[in-house]
């Protein structure tokens, strides 16, 4: 690699490493139903709210505001899970049918929520 990357790219993860996420608490997308992932001194991270209830054919935003990778990984079949949500990244589903859907992270065990959706 040239020296200029090299800078370049020391530059970038410094930048990154003192990014305050914290920020992103606050973060609302209209229409949805947001849930904050952030630091918990519990498990690591934790979902906020836990337990959300929405309406049939509405959309729930996971906002990951921790500085590390997050997942949501649902126990439900059928239900598109995450992939790593970087930190400041989004994940959305719109949930069509009535029923609780359970998902946790892959990569803190202790990190759990549901959405429980109602009719329309």
């Amino acid at each position: 690699m040239s020296r200029l990357l090299l800078a370049e790219l020391a530059l970038t993860l410094a930048l990154a490493a003192c990014t305050d996420y914290s920020s992103l608490a606050s973060y609302q997308v209209p229409g949805a139903v947001t849930v904050h992932i952030v630091g918990s001194p519990e498990t690591v991270d934790a979902y906020q709210p836990q337990v959300v209830q929405v309406r049939a054919g509405q959309r729930v935003v996971w906002v990951n505001a921790t500085g590390d990778y997050d997942t949501v990984t649902f126990i439900s079949p059928g239900l598109p899970s995450s992939r790593g949500i970087p930190p400041g990244g989004t994940f959305a589903v719109v949930f069509r049918h009535p029923g609780t859907y359970r998902y946790y992270s892959s990569y803190n065990s202790g990190e759990v929520g549901a959405v429980v959706v109602g009719k329309r």
